[in-house]
């Protein structure tokens, strides 16, 4: 009974010893936010039991449901305090005393009691024996073995680049870094790259998981009763037994390469490490450096050096790998971002950028590279929380704060506060920009945590990083796997993804040519879309700017950055390259091929045809046939039907340049079965096909040969009968009106002469004396021949793609049906267009604009140098071929962000104003750029307004289906299907 009544006033004096700590706590926790807690179980209930990404997420949501700082609940009185306000954050990581705070405790029977873990004296003089080892000087030599490792990555990873699969990259990038801390703290390589079946990588995953369980647990507070009763710490024992035993061979084998050793200092041990005179222990390592340090006179035990071994291991590997994988992933996920820091590293290490080893002093002149690095840390820190406890009271949120009190610093959620970085979730290096960074305070990035205790080894860790970042991309692109939207996030004691991280990679390096047919095999015989789509995979998977080999020593260089492009463009000496040689049995030497004299004195004969005040003409043609075309649509609205809407535009085109350029009705909407169009489709495959075959270096083999020769020869005289009979047409009508331009003299004359005329292009070629002399027949067709192609074919496609994309994003033609409303008011159907209307568009002018970048007509355009250039440190002789791919350079994300994305808001006046004048080049650039784009942008924009104010135009069943051809011009290989719906 007595014994009863004894166990019952201790059990009484308990309960109301913690309702006291109860009370005194909720008047503590009064002045925090944070989710109400259960009686007994406090908040614990709200964490999801063994869901690690689970306990993650929930850890996240609190934050953003109840704000900066929060008191959470455990078992009972068990408490924390979540600080992320940078006034708190500093009050706990500047008090004078702190230790690490319980959650360590979990850690400490695998670290034990190192720098990570320990406190006090034991802590001060650990630190200073082992700051020297992070020295500037010493991180120099780290740096040879970092890109001795990562060479090996790089080679491991070359499977992956040449198969195109998914991998997780986390795995090969966590044996890098085991690698890379063994051979650089340990002195010992266990070439972990090379045998990745390593199991302390597995063990120390597993192993953060079964503390972050711990971390969790309603036993958490009774660590005896956990550790001896729950399966997880049985595991976590085994677990335990493995990575110590790995550490005390690294040590041994570290142990036996020193034994034969000559002592340093005449065979004395180190005293106590000199953080500032560092230089006589430089090739010594880390483990050296424990194994032969007195303290008072005392070498350091086994059990010392193994838990600082163990800390080392674990924090300077598992963080590490988190942090190169995550900035991988970043990459991955924003090529535009991705695509600059290439070229840094291009514009840095110079023409060897993929050998030149990389050094401490070298890694200084990387600023983008260190903003990418910071901005990855920011957003997905290794290390995401820290904790500390207090070893004297705090005064915080008006009220004291024990001594004894535990506080965990969320560095993940700091990271994310909106109003330091505003759309935080959004990847964004420039966050780190001088000016930016100065507009912060010192308790809102802290990836290496912050105060006395910060991380010792992040100057280790960065260079690590940036080393590993630098050569991946100089060797690859990185790209995301397929399901890599879906990485979910957890932390245990690092943040790592659940799963992996998908991605996969391309070599930049261009393939390797066969010795005689060169790179021609890289291209599928007779596939015209895969031609084109080759071309493109090719500046996909190698860079912007490519060398291109042909048969034996034929080549070519297809150069997109704006830096090049422009070298060539603006060269005082280039000619149309060698694939418009192609073209001239066709268009002979009209105004697309000619060069020299010839090309300038055509050039300025035709150049007055397009002036604003002959195009203003021009426009009451364009409304006539885009009439014509509307009525001839009426038979698909409604219907349900799919069409090719290619076919109808081709006809208007022509149409339309017929009566405009040659003064010639042919009626071709009319008379839908034109053979012309048909043969100028047919000519342009066969043109593209001779390019790329075998035999292009030999055109008198393959014109004589080539069955495609035979059929090329039909098409010619086909087209050129079609041309003279243009021409014959516009002959008589002319009959009799010889004086109509007969003063015309010289092509010197002032060009108001022509300006004033009525008289076409044609008319004017007919007319012209060069010299005093009329042009011949020959000149005229060619002419004819190059205008009617030029013209008709070009103008069809950019039409057409702009329909396809405003059937695909329905919203951008409401907006531009909204315009036209606006512009031309209640009468928009039936008021005519002019040249001055058209002027008030500019939202139509931002859609035509984006239509010709994502889909440019004209997809490449081809130079031949006449004189020597400096091109990539080299000198690039005279005759040699250059091709500029328009439609990849309109495609480079580092200028356009999400390239694939339709976005007609990229050509508002502030975002135009941001890129450079190479960035965008639908009609070419340079003194041959297109003598005609005003013309076909006149077009283009009438066939629009018109379509869009009487049709809703509708994406058909089988639009998603389209694949791309170029030949001379990009176009859909089958067709564009739409379907239209009358506008009421």
């Amino acid at each position: 009974m007595l014994l009863f009544v004894f166990l019952a006033t201790v059990a009484l004096w308990g309960v109301l010893r913690m309702y006291r700590e109860r009370q005194r706590l909720q008047k503590i926790a009064a002045r925090f936010d944070g989710p109400k807690p259960h009686w007994l179980l406090g908040n614990l209930p709200l964490f999801p039991a063994n869901d690690i990404p689970g306990i993650f997420e929930m850890m996240v949501k609190l934050h953003e449901q109840y704000g900066q700082d929060l008191f959470n609940w455990g078992l009972l009185n068990d408490h924390m305090v979540i600080v992320s306000s940078a006034t708190n954050v500093e009050k706990v990581a500047m008090a004078k005393k702190t230790e690490k705070s319980q959650i360590y405790e979990f850690i400490k029977p695998w670290l034990g009691q190192g720098l990570l873990i320990s406190s006090g004296e034991k802590w001060f003089h650990r630190r200073k024996i082992i700051t020297p080892t992070f020295h500037f000087k010493i991180l120099e030599n780290f740096a040879t073995v970092f890109n001795r490792e990562v060479e090996v990555l790089v080679e491991k990873l070359s499977p992956y680049a040449k198969s195109g699969r998914k991998f997780d990259i986390y795995e090969p990038v966590s044996l890098y870094a085991l690698d890379s801390i063994c051979e650089t703290s340990m002195g010992v390589a266990i070439d972990a790259q090379l045998h990745p079946e390593n199991q302390y990588v597995r063990d120390v995953k597993r192993m953060s998981e079964l503390v972050l369980l711990r971390i969790f647990h309603v036993l958490s507070s009774f660590p005896q009763l956990y550790w001896y009763t729950m399966p997880n710490a049985w595991e976590q024992r085994k677990l335990i037994g493995r990575l110590h035993a790995f550490t005390d061979s690294v040590i041994q084998s570290r142990r036996q390469q020193l034994v034969s050793a000559v002592p340093s200092k005449g065979g004395e041990q180190m005293s106590e490490a000199d953080e500032d005179n560092p230089s006589d222990k430089q090739r010594k390592t880390f483990l050296d450096l424990l194994l032969n340090v007195t303290v008072d006179g005392q070498p350091l035990s086994d059990a010392d050096i193994r838990e600082e071994v163990d800390t080392f291991m674990f924090e300077g590997h598992d963080t590490t790998t988190s942090g190169i994988a995550f900035t991988f992933y970043q990459l991955a996920k924003h090529p535009e971002i991705q695509e600059r820091l290439y070229q840094e590293i291009q514009d840095v290490l110079g023409a060897d950028f993929r050998t030149v080893p990389l050094t401490y002093n070298t890694l200084q002149n990387f600023p983008y590279l260190d903003m990418v690095i910071k901005e990855s840390l920011r957003l997905l820190p290794p290390v995401s929380f820290i904790g500390r406890r207090l070893v004297e009271d705090l005064e915080i949120n008006g009220v004291t704060v024990p001594a004894g009190t535990d506080f965990t610093i969320p560095i993940y959620v700091i990271h994310r506060n909106p109003a330091v970085y505003p759309d935080p979730e959004r990847f964004d290096p420039e966050r780190f920009s001088d000016d930016n960074t100065q507009r912060r305070g010192p308790y809102d990035y802290i990836p290496f945590s912050i105060g006395s205790r910060n991380c010792i080894g992040q100057r280790y860790a960065l260079m690590e990083m940036k080393i590993t970042v630098v050569k991946m991309l100089a060797h690859y692109r990185i790209l995301p796997g397929e399901n890599m939207p879906q990485v979910r996030l957890k932390t245990d004691l690092v943040l790592r993804p659940d799963k992996g991280i998908p991605i996969k990679i391309q070599r930049r390096s261009y393939p390797k040519p066969h010795w005689l047919l060169g790179n021609v095999m890289e291209y599928p015989a007779n596939d015209i879309p895969g031609i084109f789509e080759t071309m493109v995979a090719l500046h996909e998977q190698y860079g912007q700017d490519l060398f291109n080999w042909g048969l034996l020593n034929d080549h070519m260089i297809i150069v997109s950055s704006a830096t090049n492009v422009e070298k060539v463009v603006m060269a005082k000496k280039t000619e149309k390259s060698s694939f418009y040689d192609f073209i001239e049995l066709w268009l002979g030497k009209g105004l697309l091929i000619s060069s020299g004299e010839k090309w300038f004195h055509r050039r300025k004969i035709i150049t007055p045809t397009f002036h604003f005040k002959i195009l203003e003409s021009f426009v009451h043609v364009f409304n006539q046939e885009a009439e014509i075309l509307i009525e001839k649509l009426r038979q698909h609205a409604n219907t349900g039907r799919e069409f090719d809407i290619y076919e109808p535009i081709s006809l208007y085109a022509l149409d339309s340049i017929c009566v405009t350029s040659m003064g010639v009705e042919i009626d071709a909407q009319r008379h839908p079965e034109n053979q012309y169009v048909r043969d100028v489709k047919r000519m342009s495959e066969l043109i593209l096909l001779r390019i790329f075959h075998v035999l292009s270096s030999f055109p008198k083999t393959y014109w004589y040969t080539m069955p495609n020769a035979w059929e090329q020869r039909k098409l010619i005289r086909r087209l050129h009968a079609f041309t003279d009979s243009v021409i014959q047409k516009r002959r008589q009508q002319l009959k009799g009106k010889a004086d109509n331009v007969a003063n015309i003299q010289d092509v010197q004359e002032d060009e108001e002469l022509y300006t004033k005329r009525k008289d076409t292009f044609l008319d004017l070629l007919l007319n012209v004396r060069v010299d005093g002399n009329s042009l011949s027949d020959l000149d005229i067709r060619e002419e004819v021949d190059t205008f009617m192609f030029e013209g008709h074919d070009t103008t069809t496609s950019g039409i057409a793609f702009t329909f396809y994309q405003l059937a695909k994003h329905p919203e951008i033609q409401e907006r531009l049906y909204q315009e036209i409303q606006d512009v031309l008011g209640a009468d928009f159907r039936s008021v005519p267009l002019t040249y001055s209307t058209l002027q008030n568009f500019p939202y139509l002018d931002m859609v035509v604009k984006e239509s010709l970048r994502l889909l440019p007509p004209v997809s490449f355009i081809g130079r031949r140098l006449v004189e020597d250039i400096e091109m990539n440190g080299v000198t690039i002789p005279a005759g040699t071929d250059f091709t500029i791919p328009i439609y990849v350079i309109h495609r480079n994300p580092a200028v356009y962000p999400d390239p694939e994305r339709f976005d007609p808001e990229r050509f508002s006046e502030n975002n135009t104003q941001r890129r450079g004048p190479y960035d965008y080049i639908p009609f070419s650039i340079g003194s041959r750029n297109c003598i005609g784009q005003r013309y076909a942008l006149l077009e283009m924009k009438v066939a629009i307004v018109r379509m869009v104010s009487f049709y809703r135009i509708l994406p058909g069943d089988t639009m998603h289906e389209i694949r791309l051809k170029t030949d001379l011009v990009l176009r859909p290989d089958k067709a564009i299907p739409i379907k239209l719906a009358a506008r009421p």
